[in-house]
């Protein structure tokens, strides 16, 4: 089993709804989530002794982001997830903890209030995101 240091992690997506995937792994601190697992519903009846449960069969994916804050013009976060809050289509993509073998896919939106923006004292700009996934997350290889 090989192991793997977070700095070695990639995160792209789309920088416009439509657009090309963008590498925006040097903005990010850190990744969490994904994979999420299907959901269960309640199948309890009045004879059981317990709870029973069966699974939805819906896949339920979350992302958060947390990043340095950057305003570059076409590639920081805030022009892509500034733009996120109010579009009307899903963006891509494309996470690899590992640098590029192992590689999660997928559509998102940003959940409302999804991007936070934070200015402490003595620290750099920073911000989080709050991504839902739309549909299934893809896994290669």
């Amino acid at each position: 089993m090989a192991k793997y240091g977070g700095q070695t992690s990639t995160f792209k997506i789309d920088v416009s709804a439509g657009g090309a995937l963008t590498d925006i792994s040097a903005y990010i601190v850190k990744v969490s989530g994904l994979t999420g697992s299907q959901g269960l519903v309640d199948v309890t009846t009045l004879t059981s002794l317990g709870r029973k449960w069966f699974p939805d069969q819906l896949e339920n994916a979350d992302i958060s982001l947390d990043l340095i804050w950057d305003d570059t013009a076409t590639t920081g976060p805030d022009v892509i997830f500034g733009g996120m809050r109010t579009d009307a289509v899903t963006r891509s993509f494309e996470y690899s903890p590992d640098g590029g073998t192992i590689k999660y896919t997928g559509e998102c939106w940003m959940k409302p209030n999804g991007y936070q923006i934070s200015s402490p004292v003595g620290d750099v700009v920073k911000a989080t995101v709050q991504l839902t996934v739309d549909g299934v997350v893809g896994r290669a290889p």
